[in-house]
């Protein structure tokens, strides 16, 4: 076949599949990213989600079930097997011995352990005899891990440094409060009001913020390794040198935000609303920024090796020692207006 028929078989598909050529050039893009990535890929809260029991399990055993040569202290292994055995009973574990809990015992464990010396005594077993239903403290550097507080209204109150990992507050209300230095880890904020809250270097790696709001949210320092953001609000929010690696952001509304500093490394940031948003000095390695409107959003400084660009809108947009190296172009709008298949950087 010559390359006549070629160009017109290809240019009556492009609409389906784009020309084979682009494609090849898609593809070896790709390839080339992946080997120049670390090896390292980050956890994410889906793969957390799944590495846990439900929100239904509760861990009940007696102190002499977990304690098969009653020495009268439960030893790490002893507790991992016992938790085990309860979570197979319930029906937690479906996919193999072992195959949900190490990360979760370990977490489970330590909250026991008081004098951390690597076992329980009776006290310290009756401590967590009850998980996740022990009594939660709402204050201050409280402690409510795995707590169900959703629907709930926790507007103004001040939770600094509050144990809340892997608690469900979905729906809940936390606008304004003081979430400053909280344990938010994995936890479950989809569809909550966080607007104009503190979360100052708050731990909410794994969460979940699926559609929440955090308009005008403070989270300076904030770790969001991970977090699932998609469809959220955070509308001018302050997100100053804050970690997003490996976050899932699709769709999610960051126009007019200030991410100076922030790290953004494979951010899933497809039809992300970047407009108006600061990027100076953001790390943007491998972010993939398809279809993303960036107009007249601030990349000074920004890194964005190896992003994708496909589709996205960057008019407007400050570029000033941005670096743009091996980033993908298809369709690319540029700060002039116009759209391109190449690197315009």
């Amino acid at each position: 076949m010559n390359k006549s028929y070629l160009l017109v078989i290809c240019l009556l598909l492009t609409s389906l599949t784009g020309c084979l050529d682009d494609e090849d050039d898609f593809e070896d893009w790709r390839s080339n990213r992946n080997e120049e990535k670390s090896e390292h890929e980050g956890k994410t809260w889906q793969t957390v989600r799944y590495a846990r029991p439900s929100i239904h399990w509760t861990f009940y055993r007696d102190f002499d079930e977990c304690d098969p040569n009653n020495d009268s202290i439960v030893a790490y292994g002893e507790f991992f097997d016992c938790l085990n055995m309860d979570l197979m009973n319930d029906g937690e574990v479906k996919d193999g011995y072992n195959s949900l809990t190490s990360e979760f015992a370990n977490q489970v464990f330590s909250m026991a352990d008081l004098d951390m010396d690597g076992n329980l005594t009776s006290s310290e077993f009756d401590y967590i005899k009850n998980y996740p239903h022990f009594e939660c403290e709402l204050v201050p550097y409280g402690h409510c891990p795995g707590a169900d507080l959703s629907f709930q209204d926790f507007s103004g109150m001040d939770l600094e440094g509050i144990n809340l990992s892997y608690a469900n507050l979905r729906y809940s209300d936390l606008s304004a409060a003081n979430l400053n230095y909280a344990d938010l880890t994995g936890a479950n904020f989809n569809y909550a009001d966080l607007g104009y809250a503190d979360l100052d270097y708050a731990d909410l790696k794994y969460a979940e913020l699926y559609g929440a709001n955090l308009t005008d949210a403070n989270l300076t320092g904030a770790n969001l390794t991970g977090t699932l953001l998609e469809r959220a609000t955070f509308q001018y929010a302050n997100l100053t040198n804050a970690d997003l690696a490996y976050t899932s952001a699709w769709s999610t509304g960051l126009s007019g935000a200030d991410l100076t500093g922030a790290d953004l490394t494979d951010a899933y940031l497809v039809g992300a609303d970047l407009r108006y948003t600061n990027l100076t000095g953001a790390n943007l390695n491998y972010a993939n920024l398809y279809t993303a409107d960036l107009d007249y959003a601030d990349l000074t400084n920004a890194d964005l090796t190896y992003a994708d660009l496909t589709n996205a809108d960057l008019t407007n947009a400050i570029v000033t020692d941005a670096n743009f190296t091996n980033t993908y172009w298809k369709k690319t709008i540029w700060t002039d207006g116009v759209a391109y298949d190449k690197n315009q950087a």
